[in-house]
C-alpha cells in the first residue's frame, strides 16, 4: 500500500470536516492547529484504530440519550479525544468539538507525532452529520504542572491554558437553553476547566463531575458533584 504523508495532505478540508456540524460551537474549532502544520516536520501518516474503545464503551449509557439542554465536557487526552470524538460522531451523532488552541511544532511540549497524525486521520473519516448534541474534547495535556526548566531549553514551549474565549460563555449557555453541565475528566482537572465550572456553578448552571481515568481494567466512578444551584433535580 503507497503510503500518504503529511505534505501530502490538503489541510484546509481535514479543518472542515472537524468543524463541519459544530453549528454555535463553531468558533471554539480554532484553525491553529491545522495552519500550523505547513510547518511541521513530514512523516508518513499511520493507519488509526476505528473499533469502539473502553472510553466509548463506559460513556455509551451516559451519552447515548442525551438531553438536548445538557452539555459535556471531556478533559482527556488529545489523541483518545480524537479517537473518542470519531466515534461519537459516527455512532451516536453527537458531533465532536476540538478545542486545541496551540500551534503544532516538531519539537513542542504538547502534540506529537501520534497527535498530528490522529488530528489528520480521524477528521478525514469524518461523515457529514446533522448533531443531535455537542461534546467539547479538551487536551488534558495542555500544559504541565511542572517543567523541568532544561526541557524548556530543549523544547519548543507551545503550552496553553484556556480562556474565556476559549469555552462557552453564561451568556451563550443560556440563549442555547443549556442548564446542564457536565466534565468527565482523565485524572485531576486542570485548573482552568476548574474555574470555568466554578463560574458557571456560580450563575446557578448544574454542574458535576466524573473521573474516568483507568484504573486496573475499568474506568473510575463519579467522583465530585458540585453544589447545584437550589431548587434544581439531582440527576440520578
Amino acid at each position: 500500500m503507497k503510503e500518504t504523508r503529511l505534505s501530502q495532505i490538503d489541510l484546509p478540508d481535514v479543518f472542515a470536516h472537524w468543524v463541519q456540524g459544530a453549528g454555535p460551537f463553531t468558533c471554539f474549532v480554532r484553525k491553529t492547529n491545522f495552519v500550523s502544520l505547513k510547518h511541521y516536520r513530514d512523516f508518513a501518516l499511520r493507519p488509526v484504530a476505528t473499533n469502539t474503545s473502553r472510553l466509548y464503551k463506559y460513556l455509551l449509557p451516559h451519552l447515548e440519550r442525551l438531553e438536548p439542554n445538557h452539555l459535556i465536557l471531556l478533559d482527556i487526552p488529545a489523541v483518545e479525544g480524537m479517537r473518542l470524538g470519531y466515534l461519537l460522531q459516527e455512532h451516536l451523532r453527537l458531533k465532536p468539538i476540538l478545542t486545541f488552541v496551540s500551534p503544532l511544532h516538531t519539537h513542542g511540549l504538547v502534540g506529537g507525532d501520534r497527535y498530528v497524525n490522529a488530528i489528520i486521520a480521524y477528521g478525514l473519516l469524518l461523515n457529514p452529520v446533522k448533531p443531535q448534541g455537542f461534546v467539547l474534547i479538551l487536551d488534558n495535556q495542555r500544559y504541565l504542572s511542572t517543567v523541568n526548566p532544561n526541557l524548556l531549553h530543549r523544547r519548543f514551549n507551545n503550552q496553553y491554558e484556556l480562556t474565556s474565549d476559549d469555552l462557552p460563555s453564561l451568556e451563550m449557555l443560556k440563549a442555547l437553553a443549556y442548564g446542564r453541565v457536565t466534565l468527565y475528566h482523565w485524572g485531576e482537572p486542570k485548573e482552568d476547566v476548574g474555574a470555568y465550572l466554578q463560574y458557571l456553578k456560580d450563575n446557578l448552571i448544574q454542574v458535576e463531575e466524573w473521573d474516568i481515568q483507568i484504573k486496573g481494567n475499568e474506568y473510575g466512578n463519579k467522583t465530585k458533584k458540585i453544589d447545584e444551584p437550589e431548587g434544581t433535580k439531582r440527576p440520578d
